[in-house]
């Protein structure tokens, strides 16, 4: 089928866009139907973002539709798409099809998956085969265990795969260990706030099944033989361990726990500061294994085999070099990804890597946004759960913006003359203005286009993100990832030692830049909380900035500027329930949220402050006017004279049921409050999770987490 495109299903080849001479006179909105048609084969762009649509639509479902309905969408799809191959075009209904199909493919993809995840906290013995451990040995690790069995558990009901904490204890324990070990067990977190980010839907697709933390080192033991991937995996887990440990022989401060995320992916020995130090700088995005470095890696391996080729004229002259360069480099991406332990962005980085390099094996232009469509389309069909990510959304907008800018210059240059006549020393100069521009320009384009999605996913701007990555970048991509690669070759020679140093020299610098660009006053800016619709129209018009071409383009502007005031449009809740009624937060009389307590519900707290763009310290907001507790109960005074009270002990109950509108317990409501408007007592809010409630002149809103996440597999019911 042609990559050709008219949305009206009207036949006859797709044309440059038209001039103003051949524009109709039918008004605004004829000529913009013009330029639409005019597009020709960017239509074929927009599949993706209508097979992302489709499965952000089955998220977005209120309950899990049933088999028959997704067949008839299934049936809808095939039919609309056959008739699209009729015309031979990308048309209105193979747009709708795709739509379709991504929901489909998200169904399919959720009952395949099918994970078990545990319904209750529980203090267990299990055992089974690590097949992960984050962190080094005496600190805290991360284990990550394929259980084989759990007491008092039955085999249906267990989880297949639980990450524990191992705390205060050496743990000794390798990828592909058995162990036995008594841990508690918990389910997989649930969103904090209602519309908040859903740990357990993430977790059901990782197919993770319960977290916890153990009470003991793990007691190795003897187990079966696994089979051949998972000694493969474990012995992929336990080379990344040797190769951390051979960095951290030569760099054994904060630059060599840098060095080791970069080579293995490992991040739990970064200290913390030095993670807030980049993301507040905005340069978190180093932290995480993905298009950059995945880049970097083949991209030096492609340009170094070639020039190395290319030194015998003979051979350069006879063969095709550039495409035996692109298929060393393709292995090596395979290597990295295998080396730096296969996360999910990495993943999607090598898939990218794979459709440029294959282009230039196939004599086709590498960097193109057809190649960007068709990698999202790959991504999404394998991974339909990743276009809810922040990862996936930031990859690809980063990725379609540059492409886009890339696209401007190239026709802006093929319209020009270029004189590259000078000396030596001019073309030098000339070639680093050229690259100190484009770190700039590149920052800059990414930094716009990601911009509403970091907002959106985590209430937090980076000001001075263009400063830091300015004078990081050049670093990582010149000296940092160069030498790490070196690095990893040498290994097996024991000569690491010296390249291991110069990277270390610069991953010291890139901290420094990190910790002086984030002590600058207004460095981090913390934003509310926006409603999803907002994403999706700052998304949609970045998007038809990025894919259209011509004048047309310049309309998604207007889908951007309508997010703002959309965004800003968001009315915050008064009250907010932690979901074991642990802590409690109201809207005081100076609108900010108070928090009843800074001793339990920390990490809910602080994610309550960051939704409404409040950058306070949880005790901070402790300290807050708002709450008057004594051993029994805490009081709150809400708006339009409403009364919260917080009963920690039934002593107190029949007072607060009494005077409260709102009574909230952290025990089983034995008997009713009549004069209480909403009473949600420990039980209530395990069923339904944290609860959000608004104070409006019609009475009380009371909203639940799990109102929103609806009837799903990750639901507990």
């Amino acid at each position: 089928m042609a990559w050709r495109a008219d949305i009206w299903d009207r036949p006859g080849p797709a044309r440059p866009e038209a001039s103003a001479q051949d524009a109709p006179s039918g008004g605004p909105l004829a000529r913009f139907l013009a330029a639409l048609r005019a597009q020709g084969e960017r239509w074929g762009l927009w599949l993706p973002v209508a097979f992302a649509g489709g499965i952000v639509a089955y998220f977005a479902l209120p309950r899990e539709p049933p088999w028959e309905a997704v067949a008839v969408l299934a049936v809808a799809a095939l039919w609309l798409t056959a008739l699209a191959a009729r015309k031979g075009q990308v048309s209105l209904s193979l747009i709708v099809a795709f739509a379709l199909f991504g929901a489909v493919v998200a169904k399919v993809r959720t009952e395949t998956v099918s994970t078990r995840m545990l319904s209750a906290p529980a203090s267990v013995t299990l055992t089974g085969r690590v097949e992960r451990v984050e962190g080094r040995e005496g600190s805290a690790q991360r284990l990550t265990v394929a259980v084989a069995g759990i007491e008092g558990i039955r085999k249906g009901a267990r989880p297949d795969i639980v990450r524990l904490t191992v705390r205060g204890a050496e743990t000794g324990s390798l990828p592909g260990d058995h162990i036995r070990v008594r841990a508690r067990l918990l389910p997989p977190p649930e969103p904090v706030m209602p519309g908040a980010y859903d740990f357990a839907r993430a977790a059901w697709f990782d197919g993770l099944g319960a977290t916890g933390f153990s009470y003991g080192a793990p007691e190795r033991i003897a187990g079966p033989s696994a089979g051949l991937s998972a000694r493969f995996a474990a012995w992929l887990a336990r080379a990344r361990i040797a190769i951390a440990e051979r960095v951290y022989a030569v760099l054994p401060g904060r630059a060599g726990t840098f060095a080791v995320a970069l080579m293995t992916g490992e991040r739990a020995d970064l200290p913390d500061d030095v993670v807030e130090d980049l993301r507040i700088s905005g340069l978190a995005h180093l932290l995480a294994i993905s298009g950059l470095h995945m880049m970097l890696v083949a991209g030096g391996v492609f340009w170094g085999v070639r020039a190395l080729l290319a030194l015998s004229p003979a051979l350069a002259g006879a063969w095709p070099i550039k495409k035996w360069a692109a298929g060393t480099a393709l292995a090596a991406a395979a290597v990295y990804l295998a080396l730096s332990g296969a996360g999910i962005a990495t993943q999607r980085a090598f898939i990218m890597v794979v459709i440029m390099f294959a282009a230039i094996l196939l004599d086709r232009t590498a960097i193109t946004m057809r190649n960007v469509a068709f990698a999202a389309l790959v991504i999404l069909l394998v991974q339909p759960e990743s276009v809810l990510s922040a990862s996936f959304q930031m990859s690809f907008m980063a990725v379609a913006g540059l492409v886009a800018f890339y696209e401007a210059v190239r026709d802006w240059r093929d319209g020009r003359d270029r004189d590259h006549g000078g000396g030596t020393v001019r073309q030098a100069l000339r070639g680093t203005g050229l690259y100190a521009a484009g770190v700039v320009v590149t920052t800059l384009v990414a930094g716009a286009a990601t911009a509403p999605v970091a907002a959106w996913h985590f209430q937090r701007v980076a000001a001075y993100s263009l400063l830091a990555n300015a004078a990081a970048l050049p670093l990582v991509s010149l000296l940092v990832m160069p030498s790490l690669l070196l690095a990893l070759l040498l290994m097996p020679f024991g000569l690491e030692v010296w390249p291991l140093r110069v990277a270390g020299w610069g991953l010291d610098a890139v901290i420094a830049v990190a910790h002086r660009v984030s002590s600058l006053d207004g460095a981090s800016r913390v934003v509310p909380a926006a409603p999803g619709l907002a994403l999706v129209l700052a998304v949609f018009g970045m998007l038809w900035l990025c894919l259209w071409r011509g004048w047309v383009r310049a309309l998604g502007l207007a889908a951007v500027l309508l997010a703002v005031p959309l965004a800003a449009a968001r009315v915050p809740p008064d009250v907010l329930i932690e979901r074991e009624g642990r802590n409690v937060a109201i809207r005081n009389g100076e609108g900010e949220l108070a928090v009843m307590t800074a001793r339990a519900g920390r990490y809910s707290a602080e994610r309550w402050l960051r939704a409404d763009g409040d950058a306070a310290m949880v005790a901070d907001a402790a300290r807050r006017p708002g709450f008057s507790c004594d051993r029994f109960a805490c009081i709150a005074q809400l708006e339009r004279g409403r009364e919260l009270a917080v009963v920690t002990h039934p002593a107190a109950l029949d007072e607060e049921c009494a005077r409260a509108d709102i009574v909230v317990t952290t025990f089983k409501l034995r008997r009713d409050c009549p004069s209480a408007e909403a009473a949600i007592d420990i039980w209530t809010l395990r069923d339904n999770g944290a609860h959000a409630i608004y104070v409006e002149e019609e009475g009380l809103r009371v909203e639940r987490a799990n109102d929103h996440r609806g009837l799903r597999p990750w639901v507990p019911r």
